[in-house]
């Protein structure tokens, strides 16, 4: 199915960033379908379940853990991508490139991962939707 006509670009596009590889790009491509119709990152972060939940009262605002709404199986998957990009991909700091700057720098410490992982920091879904839109391969940006 990824050799077909209708995937084949989108996974190479997609197999381009660290960490994932042809099954991750199809489950991606199929659970998401045309990523454009998400307008902003943030909203697609929302659609896997990987923003914070919120609450609220008066000017407090108190952000709690992921939602979890949305596609369970995708996001376990993006857990595992993000260990691999983040073994791949150690400096801090955030420039062109890179897959999120909050994941870079907790990388340079895995201990301070603690029991979480790497995938609950939207970076790599951000750069897949990226990568989609502009059509244009991931580019590793290497470190000066």
């Amino acid at each position: 199915m990824a050799l077909s006509e209708r995937y084949r670009e989108s996974v190479r596009l997609l197999t381009s960033i660290p960490g994932i590889g042809v099954l991750i790009a199809m489950e991606l491509l199929t659970e998401l379908g045309e990523v454009a119709r998400f307008r902003r990152a943030d909203k697609l972060s929302a659609y896997v379940g990987l923003t914070p939940a919120q609450y609220s009262s008066g000017d407090r605002i108190r952000l709690g853990h992921i939602t979890r709404s949305g596609k369970a199986a995708l996001r376990s998957l993006l857990v595992e991508a993000a260990w691999v990009a983040v073994r791949r991909d150690r400096r801090p700091g955030s420039g062109p490139g890179r897959l999120s700057a909050s994941s870079s720098a907790r990388a340079a410490n895995e201990r301070s991962w603690g029991s979480r992982g790497p995938g609950l920091d939207p970076g790599l879904l951000v750069a897949a939707r990226a990568v989609l839109i502009s059509a244009e391969p991931y580019r590793l940006v290497k470190a000066a």
